[in-house]
């Protein structure tokens, strides 16, 4: 079996801290590696106030979530919404899962699809 080797592993995966401000339009700038980089998949969870931990992804719209920590099925968050960006994404809404004024958060993010989407049709 033949493995492939990743350079610069920066280039796929990208862990970014920050911390909300409580206004919408905040933007999260990525320092990878790699240079700029545009998530496909985000998870993001509060790291300093207890809350849901969501999954967002750009084949869905960009309010629709799935929540990590919960066994509920994907939800539609009219506040929240996410815009994936060339050099990381936006949190258009002050909801304490992404953007509380002072709170630390996590943000995971993966390049998945290369901002592709799909759909199913019957």
């Amino acid at each position: 079996m033949t493995y492939t080797t990743i350079d610069d592993p920066s280039a796929h995966f990208h862990t970014q801290l920050y911390t909300g401000n409580g206004s919408s339009g905040l933007a999260v700038t990525n320092d990878a590696n790699a240079g700029d980089f545009k998530p496909d998949w985000l998870w993001i969870k509060p790291r300093s106030i207890s809350d849901n931990n969501v999954v967002f992804d750009s084949s869905r719209t960009s309010n629709k979530r799935l929540k990590v920590n919960s066994t509920d099925a994907e939800d539609s968050d009219s506040t929240a919404q996410i815009t994936f960006e060339s050099d990381g994404f936006d949190l258009d809404t002050t909801d304490q899962n992404f953007n509380q004024s002072s709170a630390t958060y996590v943000a995971w993010q993966w390049k998945a699809n290369g901002g592709t989407t799909t759909s199913q049709t019957g």
